[in-house]
C-alpha cells in the first residue's frame, strides 16, 4: 500500500536557525589585497512524531537557504535530511544518496542522515548547516585584477562591506518518500518558513538566540563543538 496523499503532504522534519555568523574582512596594503570570510550556520533539526506513519520507509525532505544583504545577493545553498525506518534499506546507500542526487534538477550541498530512530520519537540535532567545520571559509592574498574582481570571493566581499544587515530566508522545496521500490516526489510551496536577520556584531553579522552576557565567552564563529 502506497502512503496516502495526506501523509504526503506533512513534513516529518521541522529545521530552524536559532544562530548564524558572517564576516568579510580585507585589507590593501600597496596593491595586495588580503582578505578572510568566515560565516557559521547552525539549524536545529527535530523529527516530528508522525515520521515514518503511512507506511513510508523513508523520507528525504529538502531545504533551501538564501543569503542576501539590504543591497544585493549573496548566495544560495540547499540541504536535504533523510529520516529512515527502514530494515531492508541499505543505510550506507541512503547516507550516500544523501548528498549525490539532485532534487526537482537542484544539486544538493549538505545534508543530515538520521537511521531507525523509534517512531513516534522526538530528537532534536544541532547541526553546522553549509557541510564544513573550519571557522574561515576562504581565506588569501590576490593583486588587483578583472579576474579577481570577478571572483566569488570578491563579490562576497563587496556585498559584506556595503551591507547594513544579512537576511537568511530558509524554505521548503519538497519532499521524495520512499516505500519499497517505489518514490513519490512531492513539490511545496517553497514558500519561506523561517526568516532572520543578521545585524552588525564586532566585525561581522550575528543572529543567534545566546543571551548577550554569554557572547563574550564563547568563539562566535565556532559557537558549538563539532
Amino acid at each position: 500500500m502506497s502512503p496516502s496523499p495526506q501523509a504526503l503532504d506533512k513534513p516529518w522534519t521541522t529545521l530552524n536557525i536559532p544562530y548564524a555568523y558572517w564576516r568579510g574582512n580585507s585589507t590593501d596594503i600597496n596593491g595586495t589585497f588580503y582578505y578572510a570570510i568566515a560565516y557559521e550556520i547552525l539549524g536545529n533539526i527535530s523529527i516530528n512524531t508522525h515520521a515514518g506513519d503511512n507506511l513510508a520507509d523513508t523520507r528525504f525532505e529538502y531545504y533551501q537557504f538564501q543569503l542576501y544583504t539590504d543591497k544585493q545577493p549573496i548566495f544560495n545553498f540547499t540541504y536535504d535530511v533523510c529520516t529512515n525506518y527502514s530494515k531492508v534499506i541499505n543505510p550506507n546507500w541512503l547516507e550516500s544518496y544523501t548528498l549525490m542526487k539532485p532534487f526537482n534538477n537542484i544539486s544538493i550541498d549538505a545534508g543530515k542522515f538520521i537511521n531507525n530512530e523509534a517512531k513516534n520519537s522526538t530528537i532534536v540535532s544541532l547541526e553546522n548547516l553549509d557541510g564544513t567545520s573550519e571557522s574561515e571559509k576562504s581565506v588569501g592574498e590576490r593583486s588587483y585584477s578583472d579576474a579577481w574582481q570577478q571572483s566569488t570571493d570578491y563579490q562576497w566581499l563587496i556585498a559584506t562591506q556595503n551591507a547594513n544587515v544579512i537576511n537568511i530566508d530558509l524554505s521548503r522545496l519538497g519532499y521524495l518518500t520512499v516505500k519499497g521500490n517505489s518514490t513519490i516526489t512531492t513539490l511545496t510551496s517553497n514558500d519561506v518558513i523561517q526568516h532572520v536577520q543578521l545585524t552588525k556584531y564586532g566585525n561581522g553579522f550575528l543572529y543567534n538566540d545566546i543571551p548577550n552576557d554569554q557572547l563574550s565567552k564563547i568563539n562566535i564563529e565556532i559557537p558549538v563543538s563539532k
